[in-house]
């Protein structure tokens, strides 16, 4: 196999794939220099006064008389604050430094761009008591702004997302709810000196705040709640938390750096449910204290983290940068990332109890050498990541460890084996010439994972339901997947932006895929991401969320011939270019096979006017990309090639799925 390396990682800020990329378009911040400060005395028992009991999350503020309705606000440099380029809706005064500017106590509502955007400016400005709802993007926009403040606002149901800061120094925000936006809440983007205060942040579907790339930002006294992520640092330091309060959610936090996690400053001041949030930073040995409800530790070695009972949470256990930890006894339960280890090595993950884990129950990323055994999961499993071979072929994990009651199998170094029946999932690290055949791999985090691994058979398993994806290949060449379901991939409520695909192929080229189910999947049916000359055929993608198959960029030369699209991307009968069925963001991709034989398309029908069993004019899938069409798109489902392996268990399936293409059709027909 052809050697490659990149970097790829399952962090969900992996908001580095998400949040960053739409908030900085790939511009690196400049960061602060690091104060570094050992924790003293770390872990030491120490005698907590009981908690107090929660408070209800804060509701947005009764639109009333307060507010006057106004038009959108942007505000692009200093001289559109006054003068004759003057922007409406600003006042001059109180802003302080001399007294500048305020903009203050308006109602914006449904606007088509942001409500309030302000760019490039470094005058001293204030936005206070403004409701914001409705807008087609975020509510408050901030690029390139210095000594700019947000005092008691509202952001409520704005569609992408509430308030993003980006680029920016010295901004404050305090006393403001940012509510049911969809995408993050408050996005906080290659900023330094951002200043947080008494903000209710609660049922964003994003992260309710996300701080990426940034540097010394404070966040205090603030409630968070809600199903997302309440605070992620991303790829940031020195960042201070005090005196937070988390509600069904926690802190997260991720980076390649050690800087990333050992230079922020977090305190015992902060609870989740009520409880502890435990931080700890450079620290060797001790005891994660009892009454946490969730553990961070950073550049720590030989702790002890065991009997703890942690439920409702973001994250679980956290280790970045560590060695020699011991997580034994644990009971995890609600929390979508039960067990996180990134960029560590030689830890136990031993007799815990991991249950409804809505992304994983454990995830190693970049890490090498950890020990996993014992482990009993329900709705949940373990995920792998890295780009290197030994972050996947180091570990040791054997079949004591169990979701839904089945064993995991975990094959590395591998040749000629037929994986027995009765896993609850499969994961194979530089195999060959495996065989994995009728499995029920249900109910887990991922069914299948294939890393470094050439001339393997995926055939015939059942991959569907609260999974994070179905099957995934990684640095995977040469591989056969057919027949496989890989369905209903929907995941925990956790994101607005799922990543929930029924089949994932990155960095792995020349694979063949027929005969597959990809259908009804909270987001893609078919992932083909940095990905050559992959050979796709007869599969049936209906009703996904997105794409029915969404080819990234540096994916080339692939070929799909004979596979059925119906009613993917939002898609009916009838072509829209706002709900096309596939995307094509590669070169040289082939929406048909060499003899002529294009894919079927549920709204490209009634076109074959010479009866050929060919529409008479191309199904065009560019929707933004390079001119791509299926130049010749099917008049009938094509049916699947008789294989002396198709099992008993996938003719009725794909059955099933063909007479619901065709009812739904009468349906709509007669409708």
């Amino acid at each position: 196999m052809t050697a490659k390396r990149p970097e790829i990682s399952l962090d969900r800020g992996a908001s580095n794939r998400r949040s960053i990329g739409r908030i900085m378009n790939g511009i690196k911040a400049g960061f602060a220099s690091v104060i570094a400060l050992l924790l003293a005395a770390a872990f030491l028992v120490v005698v907590f006064p009981a908690p107090e009991a929660p408070p209800a999350p804060e509701a947005p503020q009764t639109i009333g008389a307060y507010y006057v309705g106004h038009p959108r606000i942007f505000i692009n440099g200093d001289a559109e604050f006054s003068g004759a380029n003057a922007t409406t809706g600003i006042s001059t005064g109180s802003g302080t430094a001399s007294d500048p500017y305020m903009i203050q106590g308006w109602l914006i509502d449904m606007s088509m761009d942001y409500g309030i955007k302000v760019w490039s400016t470094e005058k001293h400005f204030v936005i206070r008591g403004c409701y914001i709802t409705n807008s087609m993007y975020a509510a408050i926009s901030f690029y390139d702004v210095h000594n700019g403040s947000i005092v008691d606002c509202v952001s409520y149901n704005n569609d992408y997302g509430g308030i993003y800061i980006s680029l920016s120094k010295d901004v404050t925000l305090s006393n403001t709810s940012v509510v049911e936006n969809r995408h993050e809440g408050l996005c906080v983007g290659g900023c330094s000196g951002v200043s947080i205060s008494n903000v209710n942040c609660s049922g964003n579907d994003d992260e309710n705040l996300l701080i990426s790339g940034s540097s010394t930002c404070t966040v205090l006294s603030s409630n968070f709640s809600g199903k997302s992520i309440g605070v992620h640092l991303s790829s940031s330091v020195s960042c201070t938390l005090t005196s937070n309060s988390f509600f069904g959610t926690g802190l997260f936090m991720s980076g390649a750096n050690l800087d990333h996690w050992n230079t922020h400053f977090i305190g015992l001041t902060n609870r989740v449910n009520g409880k502890l949030l435990v931080y700890t930073k450079n620290s060797t040995g001790g005891m994660a204290p009892a009454g946490s409800e969730q553990v961070i530790l950073a550049n720590c070695s030989g702790t002890i983290i065991e009997n703890m009972t942690l439920s409702n949470t973001s994250a679980g256990i956290t280790l970045g940068f560590c060695s020699g930890i011991s997580m034994t006894n644990n009971t995890l339960s609600d929390i979508p990332r039960g067990i996180d280890v990134f960029s560590s090595v030689n830890n136990t993950i031993s007799n815990n109890t991991i249950s409804r884990s809505g992304e994983y129950g454990v995830l190693l990323d970049s890490s090498i050498g950890n020990l996993l055994q014992n482990n009993t999961m329900a709705s949940s499993g373990i995920v792998m990541a890295g780009s290197d071979l030994d972050y996947w072929a180091t570990h040791l994990i054997d079949a004591s460890n169990t979701v839904n009651g089945r064993a995991v199998r975990y094959y590395k170094n591998a040749t000629g084996i037929t994986v027995p029946a009765g896993a609850a999932q499969v994961i194979l690290v530089n195999c060959t010439e495996m065989t994995v055949m009728d499995q029920n791999l249900t109910r887990t985090c991922i069914g299948i994972q294939v890393a470094y691994s050439s001339n393997n058979t995926l055939r015939n398993n059942n991959c569907s339901s609260e999974s994070e994806w179905g099957i995934g290949l990684w640095f995977s060449d040469n591989n056969t997947l057919a027949d496989n379901a890989c369905c209903l991939i929907k995941n925990y409520p956790y994101y607005y932006y799922g990543d929930d695909y029924g089949i994932i192929l990155q960095y792995s080229d020349n694979n063949t895929l027929t005969g597959n189910n990809c259908s009804d999947n909270g987001y893609l049916g078919l992932n083909i991401a940095d990905s050559c000359g992959n050979a796709i055929s007869y599969n049936f993608l209906s009703h996904n969320n997105r794409n029915g198959v969404l080819i990234q960029t540096h994916s080339d030369n692939n070929t799909l011939w004979n596979n059925t699209f119906y009613h993917n991307s939002g898609g009916s009968e009838s072509y829209s270019i706002n709900h096309i069925q596939a995307a094509d963001g590669g070169a040289n991709n082939r929406w048909n096979s060499s003899d002529g034989y294009g894919n079927w398309w549920s709204d490209w029908q009634g076109r074959d006017f010479d009866s050929d069993g060919i529409q008479d004019a191309p199904y065009n899938i560019s929707a933004g990309y390079p001119d791509v069409k299926d130049y010749f798109p099917l008049s009938n489902v094509p049916a699947a090639p008789m294989i002396p392996e198709f099992s008993d268990i996938m003719v009725p399936v794909i059955g099933l799925a063909l007479i619901m293409l065709v009812f739904r059709s009468a349906r709509a027909r007669k409708e």
